[in-house]
């Protein structure tokens, strides 16, 4: 498969800033699936926070991966303990997440044209491939292997299922979305007829 260009991935002007500001993304959208799952089974298990993570991989250059790991993961440990006692989290299902993130946007920076990462049906099947098949199916068979025995397969697929929904909904939504399209929101109008 040849690329046509490779895409140069810079240092952002402002990185404290759009750290804080993917932190508190990761924040608000683990907060929003945690209610989801606190609801019970009327729902289907969604997970958008390793979909954020991933995306802002594919999108930053490799040396702001480590802060944006930090941040994420930072914020959703923030919105976990907002809902549950410090004692019961996890910390080994936030480096499966760190790992399931880095290793989806590897795959997509190799799957997909960097200019215009989905412009045809056969960059939609290699999104879904890179983003919601291999790095669901590598963090349940991580999580999987840490699980309980008893519950291990209910919660291997249940792992799957809600990484595989949140990166089919987020993903795509991150790799169209350009930082210019906030600025047109400085003019009144176009904001009044957005909103």
């Amino acid at each position: 498969m040849s690329k046509p260009s490779q895409h140069v991935f810079v240092t952002v002007p402002h990185p404290l800033l759009r750290l804080v500001s993917l932190g508190l993304v990761a924040f608000v959208f683990t907060l929003f699936s945690l209610v989801l799952s606190r609801v019970g089974t009327q729902l289907a298990p969604l997970w958008f926070p390793t979909s954020i993570m991933m995306v802002a991989f594919y999108r930053h250059a490799g040396r702001l991966w480590p802060g944006i790991a930090v941040a994420c993961s930072l914020g959703s440990i923030g919105a976990s303990l907002t809902l549950f006692p410090a004692a019961s989290l996890n910390f080994s299902w936030t480096a499966i997440n760190i790992i399931e993130a880095a290793t989806g946007a590897i795959l997509l920076r190799k799957l997909l044209p960097s200019y215009n990462p989905l412009q045809n049906l056969n960059d939609w099947f290699r999104l879904a491939i890179g983003s919601a098949v291999i790095p669901p199916l590598l963090g349940g068979l991580l999580f999987w292997l840490i699980a309980p025995e008893a519950v291990a397969s209910k919660a291997f697929l249940i792992w799957v299922l809600s990484e595989a929904i949140g990166a089919l909904t987020l993903v795509p939504l991150g790799l169209l979305f350009k930082p210019h399209y906030l600025l047109r929101h400085r003019d009144p109008h176009l904001l009044l007829e957005t909103l």
